[in-house]
């Protein structure tokens, strides 16, 4: 059995639920509590028995911050507690996040790497900031929050959560491991050839929980997180056909993570995922397309919640392939005039590699300009999966389409990434690190193409687009 030396708590965990954590561990314990100070992380250490204490006299429903007196204890009166006292001897040392495992020590005395990694970085408990180095840990949790309509599984705290087919709009939280020395845009899984035969959270993107939620709840909890988070905006993802629930979480944890920057540790607000119920097979693109037509009504119900509902102040939407079909379809009879005053605004949309038809988009685009502020759209030459599509509808050409039928319209900024498509099929190139790197400073800055680097401008009939560099 491996025993935890030290339990990772929230300063808002009741003491009921922190006995129930730490009552399998006895007195061992040692129990670390972070709260955010500003731009800064504190630390507090105490030893489980002391809190024991603490407690006895306290109702069960006292909150630990409440009853350790954090309040109270200045960031100067952060307990500076090394690692090195946590030496493991004949079994591993878990540090725990919850119930998640945020780090190890190997059996034997712990080197200094050792600690560190297993401390998520932190050579002492106290100060996250200028005053200590921080290392990154060898992963982090990231939550994303769902909409979908897909049927659940018996069981859809475990997976693979939901399934193919159709179910009524539900909502809940994901949390996704995102390994530190993982390449940017890319999403690691086990490969037999390395004899990875299961998930490990410290090398691939994997969904370590998820947790359906009532929508009362759901909205509740995304206020909650905005409260917390360094800016109110809400990045909206919505995946394409041959795509699984747990792809799609993956990915939209993968693109939100990757969107960050080293001094910004964190995505600026909210990471949203709309899933309709993709059959995740190669095979099943007839019935996706006829399953992205019926989650039509489902999705805007849920865009006109992001957007009227979850406390954000901006938006974003990035729509892959076919599921473009569903944002193009709702952002075309969207009356944003009816949300309530006070709702975010529709700022930046992005089409990557968009399966539809391109000359209904190019009908579209003066429609669709006063819904948001920028709309951009990825294509590619190389895009297989597009191909395909053009040839079931006997050569009608695709807006995700680059070459000669490259789509350019007023009103939608395009950029041929075909220099940059590294997929096998060459339809997700739009998570290529190139690709994140362009939306990054789209999203960040809301910089014109002409103002973003790698972007040279072409033009096609007096119209402009743009071509990203390799």
């Amino acid at each position: 059995m491996l025993l935890p030396a030290i339990a990772v708590l929230s300063d808002e965990t009741t003491w009921t639920q922190a006995d129930a954590a730490l009552r399998p561990y006895a007195d061992r314990a040692r129990v670390a509590i972070s709260r955010r100070a500003g731009p800064v992380v504190v630390w507090y250490l105490f030893a489980a028995q002391d809190i024991r204490a603490r407690a006895a006299a306290a109702p069960a429903g006292a909150r630990l911050r409440d009853l350790l007196d954090l309040d109270a204890a200045p960031p100067v009166e952060t307990v500076q507690a090394s690692a090195a006292p946590f030496t493991a001897t004949d079994h591993p040392i878990l540090v725990l996040d919850g119930d998640r495992v945020a780090g190890i020590l190997e059996p034997g005395v712990p080197s200094e790497e050792d600690e560190a990694r297993a401390w998520g970085g932190r050579e002492h408990i106290g100060f996250r900031g200028e005053r200590a180095a921080v290392a990154k840990p060898p992963f982090e949790v990231l939550r994303v929050f769902y909409g979908t309509d897909r049927q659940p599984e018996a069981d859809p705290t475990v997976a693979p959560y939901y399934g193919s087919d159709r179910g009524t709009l539900t909502f809940g939280t994901a949390e996704v491991s995102i390994p530190s020395n993982r390449k940017r845009g890319t999403l690691p899984r086990p490969v037999w050839w390395r004899l990875e035969f299961r998930e490990n959270p410290a090398r691939h993107v994997m969904v370590t929980a998820v947790q359906p939620l009532a929508r009362d709840a759901f909205l509740t909890d995304i206020r909650s997180t905005f409260q917390h988070a360094s800016g109110k905006h809400a990045l909206l993802f919505i995946h394409g056909y041959n795509v699984t629930f747990a792809d799609a979480v993956r990915r939209a944890a993968q693109i939100a993570y990757d969107l960050r920057t080293d001094e910004q540790m964190e995505f600026p607000g909210v990471p949203l995922l709309y899933s309709w119920p993709s059959r995740g097979d190669v095979l099943g693109y007839l019935m996706d397309e006829t399953n992205v037509r019926w989650t039509q009504p489902h999705f805007e119900a849920f865009l006109r919640m992001a957007l009227a509902e979850t406390g954000a102040a901006v938006v974003h939407v990035i729509a892959h392939s076919m599921g473009t079909r569903a944002l193009i379809e709702c952002l075309s009879t969207l009356d944003l005039a009816g949300l309530p005053r006070g709702s975010a605004v529709l700022d930046q949309v992005v089409f990557a590699a968009p399966d539809f038809d391109a000359d209904t988009l190019a009908d579209l685009a003066a429609q669709l300009s006063s819904r948001a502020r920028r709309y951009t759209l990825y294509a590619s030459s190389g895009d297989l999966a597009l191909r395909a599509s053009r040839e079931l509808r006997r050569g009608l050409r695709r807006a995700g389409e680059s070459g000669d039928d490259l789509l350019v319209v007023t009103g939608i900024d395009t950029i041929d990434a075909s220099h940059v498509d590294t997929s096998l099929l060459g339809h997700g190139y739009f998570g290529e690190r190139t690709i994140l790197g362009d939306i990054f400073y789209l999203l960040k800055d809301r910089k014109s193409p002409d103002d973003r680097y790698g972007l040279t401008p072409r033009t096609r009939a007096n119209r402009k687009y743009w071509e990203m560099a390799k």
